[in-house]
């Protein structure tokens, strides 16, 4: 449900090839990399708030999905709904999950009933 996007400190370039050998790359609609952010990585806010102001959506209609728990730590500050995923476990009060696999019943528990978490996917990051 909602739109899925790629949030990377990695290349845009990169994330995509990862996605398409995973087979996944049809499942998301853009990918949001450091260049975007102004090479300002996560777990700094910065990156986080222009990716709200480009999707124009609330950070509470939004879930970030990822392994370090820092990176967690800023979207939860900023009102953001999130979820840990590896071996590392639980931790900070995320809700966490040892593999992907298991994201779509924790996504389930997280989203509630609160409908799909924002606005019509994006054409992609601008420039």
């Amino acid at each position: 449900p909602g739109t899925r996007v790629i949030f990377t400190n990695g290349s845009a370039d990169h994330s995509r090839r990862v996605l398409e050998a995973l087979g996944v790359a049809r499942l998301f609609s853009a990918v949001y990399d450091i260049g975007f952010m102004g090479y300002v990585p996560k777990p700094r806010p910065q990156g986080y708030e222009r990716l709200l102001r480009a999707l124009a959506v609330a950070p509470s209609r939004c879930i970030l999905v990822d392994d370090l728990p820092e990176n967690l730590a800023t979207a939860k500050a900023l009102g953001m709904g999130t979820v840990g995923v590896g071996p590392a476990g639980p931790r900070d009060g995320h809700p966490w999950v040892a593999s992907p696999r298991e994201l779509p019943r924790v996504l389930e528990q997280v989203l509630g009933d609160g409908g799909p978490p924002g606005p019509p996917p994006p054409t992609g990051p601008p420039g």
